[in-house]
């Protein structure tokens, strides 16, 4: 039986306190964590809480790429969000980094479940039709839509 797997949006380089922060990625990373923590058009079955130490969503709203040193606090507090729930077994270090494989599915020099598959898949679980078409969904700033809109693979099976 054919099957297909959903789109995967990953970062190229590590986002968070101490990382290089290209905007493309800290916009994903922004996307993702607005999305989780305050977009209700993302229904979560069950949602995480803001950090505590935050004082508001100035690090992941706007969506413009620029890297706050709270960003970081927002992605620790995802990250414990997500062990505690079985979203995996994540370093608490308030750092996403590149996925290494979509959805787990490991090549040669790929990582284990990371803090971008968590995010992948508490969205795609909350609504996958809107999930699927992100590079085209209104909420989603116009400058990540164009990088969403590409199909990379920068690390190809030989």
């Amino acid at each position: 039986m054919p099957f297909t797997y959903p789109p995967f949006y990953d970062v190229q380089t590590p986002v968070g306190n101490g990382a290089p922060n290209q905007d493309p990625d800290v916009m994903l990373v922004q996307y993702f964590l607005f999305s989780i923590y305050i977009d209700e058009g993302w229904p979560l079955p069950f949602g995480p809480e803001p950090p505590d130490d935050v004082s508001d969503a100035g690090a992941i709203q706007p969506i413009d790429g620029v890297a706050s040193p709270d960003l970081g606090k927002w992605i620790s507090a995802f990250q414990a969000f997500a062990n505690d729930n079985g979203l995996g077994t994540l370093q608490v270090d308030g750092i996403v980094s590149h996925g290494g494989a979509a959805w787990g599915h490991v090549k040669p020099r790929a990582a284990n479940w990371s803090a971008i598959h968590a995010m992948n898949h508490v969205l795609f679980l909350s609504n996958k039709e809107r999930f699927w078409s992100l590079p085209s969904d209104p909420s989603v700033p116009a400058p990540l839509q164009e990088e969403m809109a590409f199909v990379v693979n920068i690390d190809p099976v030989p």
